[in-house]
């Protein structure tokens, strides 16, 4: 352990006693170092695990700090206590963590985990919690009908205007309604086909919710 401190002292340009002479205060910072290796600090991030996903990693290196500035890479891990529903395995520093598809959205409970650098196992409970998805919510952009026409059908494809692309296939429409103008709308499955009705002008607005696999 590296720990920082300073001392002071005066220093005079004459002899002791002599009040003419010229006096300064100086400080020197010090470096105090630990005669032996000391345990590291541990800690622990909560782990969010999609069901049916990929299995998520974690990087245990990036929990652990250690007093002498060692990488916390180069340590010795080792997991106990795993919970029931998920599968968990440690390769070196890497922690992974899956959830089967038909696994109920919650906490699982915790992993015990130990990091060793030579002076001593560190241990740390880190939670489990299996969510829908851990992807970042699917994002679309406007779609704008420039030339529709009363009483004809218009298809929209919403998957041109997805932007997250591993969201496109797996993405639904689950309610759509028609918010100014008039006419009908009809959802089926990514597609909206919207209909003017007859004999009407103007601008119509359409309002839909699309629903990816994370909801």
């Amino acid at each position: 352990m590296v720990r920082k401190s300073s001392f002071s002292f005066e220093v005079s340009d004459g002899a002791a006693g002599d009040d003419s002479a010229l006096t300064a205060t100086l400080t020197l910072p010090l470096k105090v170092e630990a005669t032996q290796n000391q345990p590291v600090s541990f800690i622990p991030t909560a782990i969010r695990v999609a069901a049916g996903e990929e299995a998520t990693a974690v990087d245990l290196a990036q929990m652990v700090r250690d007093p002498e500035g060692a990488d916390p890479a180069g340590f010795k891990y080792d997991i106990s206590n795993l919970p029931e529903g998920v599968a968990i395995s440690l390769d070196g520093h890497i922690l992974r963590v899956r959830a089967d598809v038909d696994r109920p959205k919650g906490s699982v409970g915790s992993v015990t985990v130990s990091v060793d650098d030579g002076a001593g196992a560190v241990s740390a409970q880190i939670p489990i919690t299996v969510v829908a998805s851990t992807r970042p919510l699917i994002q679309v952009s406007d779609a704008l009908l420039e030339a529709a026409r009363s009483g004809g059908l218009e298809a929209v494809d919403l998957t041109r205007y997805t932007i997250n692309l591993f969201l496109r296939r797996q993405s639904r429409i689950v309610g759509a309604s028609i918010q100014i103008g008039e006419g009908t709308v009809d959802p089926s499955g990514t597609n909206l086909n919207i209909t003017p009705a007859v004999g009407f002008r103007g601008q119509m607005t359409v309002r839909y919710r699309l629903n990816g696999r994370n909801g």
